[in-house]
């Protein structure tokens, strides 16, 4: 029996599958892109099939007046709902982009080799459908998030997701702002309150957590 490739150790349902829906996975192509890669942009047609072995990809959509929300992040054995949807439906990447937050190695399917091997896998295509599933759940939770839950609260989350073990968070007031669906100044005055209540420090290009429980009694 035919050993599964390397990248197949972080993808366990495709490294189960029989071996002749194995074959069908043959035509990938391992891929690698350093901080910072712009995957995909606006407009752009759909290469592939992209799944992440390592690293974070952050997806984000982007108005017609320049300002930036993020949709989700794309981690080890993930892939990129939209990247699906694309695939599915023939089109291309509608106002959205795909940007390297930690160097990413994964692989990539053709557009023609994703579709056979969904129309001839059924593990392949069950693995696909779930992944795709999981990631709409997620996406209506993110929404929810935005949409219904106030600021301070969700602020508290991320700082508390985003911090170091010595509590710090770096990232700019905008980088926030992004991660949060909201503006810059909205971002800025919830962290100089926070700071008046003594929670954190705001320093340039970081935050300073130094009441971590306060921000986590917050953010239940």
């Amino acid at each position: 029996m035919t050993s599964s490739p390397t990248w197949m150790h972080s993808f366990p349902a495709l490294a189960r599958l029989p071996e002749r829906e194995q074959h069908l996975l043959a035509g990938a192509v391992e891929v690698s892109a350093p901080t910072g890669t712009v995957l995909f942009r606006p407009g752009a047609p759909c290469p592939g099939y992209l799944l992440v072995a390592h690293g974070s990809v952050r997806v984000s959509r982007i108005s017609a007046t320049g300002r930036v929300v993020v949709l989700y992040h794309v981690g080890m054995g993930e892939s990129c709902i939209l990247t699906t949807a694309c695939l599915l439906s023939g089109s291309d990447y509608d106002s959205t982009e795909a940007v390297v937050e930690q160097d990413v190695s994964g692989i990539q399917l053709s557009a023609d080799d994703f579709h056979r091997a969904l129309s001839a896998s059924p593990g392949f295509r069950n693995f696909v459908f779930r992944s795709f599933g999981q990631r709409i759940l997620d996406l209506s939770e993110r929404v929810d998030q935005i949409a219904f839950h106030p600021i301070a609260a969700r602020l508290a989350q991320v700082l508390l997701l985003r911090c170091n073990r010595e509590g710090k968070v770096t990232a700019t007031h905008q980088t926030l702002a992004e991660e949060l669906g909201t503006a810059r100044e909205v971002v800025s005055r919830q962290l100089k309150a926070f700071a008046e209540q003594g929670w954190l420090k705001v320093e340039r290009g970081e935050v300073q957590l130094i009441n971590p429980n306060a921000l986590a009694d917050l953010a239940v």
